[in-house]
């Protein structure tokens, strides 16, 4: 599991990207992630601040990460 730990990391680093791709794509990651049927991994998604860095895109100027967290 501890692959899956370095995985979301990065994730979340991707999260507060100055590029707008970057930050739209890490969002659709972190949504693919939070739906796999791996328990472990669900409950890794909570253990990181994903949750508060993709709550902090809500107000995110860029249409096109507003557009990446709700895909």
């Amino acid at each position: 599991m501890l692959g899956c730990v370095q995985v979301l990391r990065h994730v979340v680093k991707a999260l507060e990207e100055r590029n707008d791709c970057v930050r739209a794509a890490a969002a659709k990651c972190a949504m693919a992630l939070s739906r796999t049927e791996r328990s472990a991994l669900r409950s890794s998604l909570l253990d990181t601040d994903i949750v508060e860095k993709l709550c902090g895109l809500l107000g995110d100027g860029s249409p096109e990460v507003q557009v990446g967290r709700l895909v």
